[in-house]
C-alpha cells in the first residue's frame, strides 16, 4: 500500500529528500553561478564606480558604507562553514544545512 506517487508517504519522503540531499547541493550551485556571473559581467566593478561618483551626495556615501558592512558580514558567515557529513544514501547529517521550503501541491 502507498506506492502511488500521490500517496502521503511518498510525498513526505520525496520532500525530505529534497530538503536533505538536493537542497544544499542546489544552494551551492546557485552560489557558484552567482559568483561566476559577477566575475564574467564585472558588475561589482560598475557598482563600486557608481558609489565613488555619487559620493558627493550625503545619501550615496551612507549607502556605500552600508554595503561595505554587509559584505564583511557575508565573508564572516562563509569563513565559519562547517564540514557536511553524509550517510550511505547521501543524506546530510549536519544541522547546519540549508532549510528547504515545502512545495505546494494541487488539490
Amino acid at each position: 500500500m502507498g506506492k502511488s506517487a500521490r500517496s502521503k508517504s511518498q510525498i513526505k519522503n520525496r520532500n525530505l529528500l529534497r530538503a536533505t540531499v538536493f537542497g544544499p547541493h542546489e544552494a551551492e550551485r546557485i552560489q557558484r553561478l552567482a559568483e561566476k556571473q559577477k566575475v564574467t559581467t564585472g558588475t561589482t566593478d560598475l557598482f563600486k564606480d557608481m558609489d565613488v561618483e555619487m559620493g558627493s551626495g550625503g545619501t550615496a556615501s551612507v549607502s556605500s558604507s552600508n554595503n561595505k558592512k554587509n559584505k564583511s558580514k557575508k565573508r564572516n558567515a562563509n569563513s565559519g562553514k562547517r564540514m557536511v557529513v553524509r550517510n550511505k544514501k547521501g543524506r546530510v547529517l549536519s544541522k547546519n544545512s540549508v532549510s528547504w521550503v515545502k512545495q505546494k501541491r494541487f488539490k
